[in-house]
């Protein structure tokens, strides 16, 4: 991937600690996280707005969306979009870092 110098985002996948394989529940990377937020990945999906301070449209049930500029973290829940207020520290956060160097050959 080509360094654009802006910031990426991912989505952190669950694994089982004995063998190392996937549990199939993912959550955002972000800081601040939802118990809500950590999903089924086979059926739901994460939506990340990095750019503008809007709130989500469309979607399903089940579906998470967070919102940068505002730090505002969603999910739909009964058709509809639902503000999650119940955020607390993220331990698997993982800070982003931006290479602002040439690499070195």
């Amino acid at each position: 991937m080509a360094n654009t110098g802006q910031k990426g985002y991912k989505v952190l996948e669950q694994i089982y600690s004995d063998d190392a394989s996937l549990t199939g529940q993912i959550m955002p990377n972000i800081k601040q996280i939802s118990p809500q937020a950590i999903i089924d990945g086979s059926v739901n999906s994460i939506t990340f707005n990095t750019a503008t301070n809007v709130t989500p449209s469309g979607g399903i049930n089940g579906n998470v969306w967070y919102n940068l500029p505002a730090d505002k973290l969603y999910k739909k829940i009964a058709g509809t979009w639902t503000l999650l207020t119940d955020r607390v520290t993220n331990d698997y956060y993982v800070d982003y870092v931006e290479d602002l160097e040439a690499c070195p050959l």
